[in-house]
């Protein structure tokens, strides 16, 4: 819902309890650990999924990041924060006044040139995000924004072997030529069929929302679910996709 109040405007917006991957991985961090692969794969694949739908109603997200990928309390990802949306059709795909829009440490190379952006971009810093989920740290990150472009422009994403079959796919998504990523939809298929090199992850350990903190920590099942056995309809539904054809999670 949106309105108006004394104050201004307010959207009233679902409440995602579980948190941010950006709050997960920090706690994580904390406590010595890091993401599995498998954890990092199903976290890529509702991401991309997600993504998907987005771009084939002609928007780019610009801005994917940890901080922007929420957990309800089942643990069911959501892609939130478009508040800086590009729509593909706009007659300028570049930055507004040649400044960068987005958050530098997650941002593709081709946001630093005149040239068009399309979803692609959003793949680009997916592929970086599920890197620092298992290895604690942002691909060609550090410095400037201007220096974080000029470093990742002609220079691929090197994606640890631990990942697998999954391996050579996120890598895919990770390469500085735009042309040669696949799409969202690509990526998302891909890493489900990866799921079938791995077995089930263990359930994320989210983070509560609170200020106080409290609980520090949440079990990511509510009712006997189980997050990790994603259910077929639930990825299908999220995305908008109903071919039969496509690929399904394995777990």
């Amino acid at each position: 819902d949106w309105g108006e109040s004394p104050a201004g405007p307010y959207l009233v917006t679902e409440y995602l309890s579980g948190g941010s991957l950006r709050n997960l991985l920090d706690a994580s961090l904390a406590e010595g650990r890091l993401l599995s692969p498998a954890q990092a794969i199903k976290i890529g694949y509702e991401t991309a999924a997600g993504l998907s739908a987005a771009h084939e109603l002609g928007m780019v997200h610009r801005d994917i990041k940890p901080a922007n990928l929420l957990f309800d309390a089942n643990g069911l990802l959501r892609v939130a924060d478009f508040g800086l949306v590009q729509v593909l059709d706009e007659a300028a795909l570049t930055e507004p006044d040649e400044m960068l829009v987005g958050t530098a440490s997650y941002v593709a190379p081709e946001r630093g040139t005149a040239g068009p952006v399309d979803g692609r971009a959003d793949v680009y810093s997916l592929a970086l995000t599920l890197v620092e989920a298992v290895t604690g740290s942002v691909p060609l990150a550090g410095g400037s924004a201007p220096e974080v472009i000029v470093r990742r422009q002609g220079t691929n994403v090197e994606v640890p072997s631990l990942f697998g079959s999954a391996t050579e796919i996120i890598a895919r998504a990770g390469r500085a030529d735009p042309t040669r990523r696949p799409t969202a939809r690509e990526l998302r298929n891909e890493l489900i069929g990866a799921t079938r090199g791995f077995s089930a992850p263990s359930r994320l350990r989210l983070p509560g929302a609170l200020p106080d903190g409290t609980p520090p920590f949440q079990d990511a099942a509510v009712g006997g679910t189980d997050p990790t056995r994603v259910h077929e309809e639930t990825i299908v539904a999220a995305a908008g996709f109903v071919e039969d054809a496509e690929p399904r999670p394995r777990w």
